[in-house]
Order: C-alpha cells, then structure tokens, then sequence
C-alpha cells in the first residue's frame, strides 16, 4: 500500500550558509519523512556536491555512508550543475538543461532536501518546487567563519574552479560592493564575506514569503522541542 501524502509533509528545503544548522535539521526532518512514506520520498543532500545516495537516505547503507566525505562521494555532475549556474539566481533563470531533473523538480514525490550552497539561488529553487516549504538557518558569522575555515572553503576550489571571482562580480553588480581581490584578504575574512551576503540575499528573498521560515540557530539551540514543533508545523507535518 502506497502511503498517504495528503496527511504527511510535502516538499521541504533546508537551506543555509555551510556550518549553520542544516544538517541536524535535515536529520530530524529525515525521521519524519521515514515515518510519513518509509523509503518514498526523495532526497537532496547538498547536491550542489555530493551523491546523495551516499548519506542522508533510506534505505540506510552504512558501507555507502561510510565514504561520505571521500571522492567517490562527490557528484560529478552536481559541480557541473553548480559550476553553471549564477551563484546568484532568480525566478528568471533557466539554468543548464537537466538540472530540474536533477534537483528532483520533476517528480510527484515527497522531497526532503538541504543546500548549503543555495542561499542565493532561492528564487531559482522557488520557481523548481513552486509548492516548496522553505526553512532557512541563520547562525553567528563569528562562529560560522571559526567552523568553517578548518573544514573546507565556502568558495570549492577543493573541488572545483574557485568560485571567488564571480561572488566578487556578483557582489558587486546586485550589491554595489567592489570587494577586493582575492590574494589581498585571509581565509577567514573571505569566508566572512561569503556569510554576510549569501545569508543577506538569503533574507531579502525570504522576507514576507509565508512558505519560508527563517530560523536562528542559537535560538533553535537554546529551545530545540518549540522549534522542532514549528518547523513541523510550516512543513505540514503538524496538523
């Protein structure tokens, strides 16, 4: 028996900067969408670089999870996707041909998905899920840029061509700042960079749409059973 979507959540996306609150989000969200449809329902975890189907699904493989984190956990079509499309994209844009697909945008099915690279692609992902429940986290900058700087680069060059210099023209044109070049700032102040006008972008988009929820991590830290309870609540999963 196929289970019954009309009494579970839809469509829900968990978006942030890296290093904000998304993962244990996507966690609790996951146990509730196993519960609501077992294993079907898709799901997105940070697809902008990873296989999901490495972590973050069901049926669980411990094998597969265990390589989360290695190469062969990276997608390489997801870098393709991300290297493609405008860091910065609205309802307008079109984006490469297969990403929809990709991003599970043509499917009936549940989706649970988080992005840590999708702050300022919000209107894009509105326009792909026009039915999406959106939970955006917010954290502080200060402790964002001190987690990150030992893990990874929020600009990939890890994993692909730096994406600095097109933040710094994007900047520039839909901000009016001229950032400086990139040899002249440290790591951490470029990683600061990034949190302060993703999560801005982040914020201007949201701002007055009923099916976002925005979501300060320290506050959700310091009462975590509320905040579960309403971010149940925004996605359908409270009635």
């Amino acid at each position: 028996m196929s289970p019954d979507r009309s009494k579970g959540p839809g469509k829900a996306i968990v978006a942030a900067v890296g290093r904000s609150g998304t993962t244990i989000i996507h966690k609790l969200l996951l146990d509730i969408y196993v519960d609501c449809y077992g294993n079907d329902f898709d799901c997105l975890y940070e697809p902008f670089v990873w296989d999901s189907s490495y972590i973050g699904h069901y049926p669980r493989d411990a094998a597969r999870e265990s390589q989360f984190g290695n190469r062969d956990a990276l997608s390489e079509a997801g870098l393709f996707y991300h290297t493609t499309l405008p860091l910065f994209a609205d309802a307008q844009e079109t984006g490469p041909q297969g990403l929809p697909a990709y991003l599970k945008a043509d499917t009936a099915k549940p989706l649970l998905a988080k992005f840590i690279r999708a702050n300022g692609r919000l209107g894009y992902l509105d326009r792909l899920y026009p039915d999406g429940r959106f939970i955006i986290t917010l954290r502080n900058p200060f402790d964002v840029v001190n987690s990150v700087v030992t893990k990874f680069s929020f600009f990939g060059a890890e994993f692909h061509k730096n994406d600095y210099p097109r933040f710094r023209q994007d900047v520039a044109r839909l901000f009016g700042v001229e950032l400086p070049a990139e040899r002249e700032l440290p790591t951490a102040y470029k990683a600061a960079l990034w949190c302060h006008f993703m999560n801005l972008a982040a914020i201007r988009h949201a701002a007055g749409k009923p099916n976002y929820k925005v979501i300060v991590y320290e506050d959700f830290a310091a009462n975590r059973e509320a905040y579960i309870r309403q971010i149940c609540e925004h996605i359908g999963a409270l009635t």
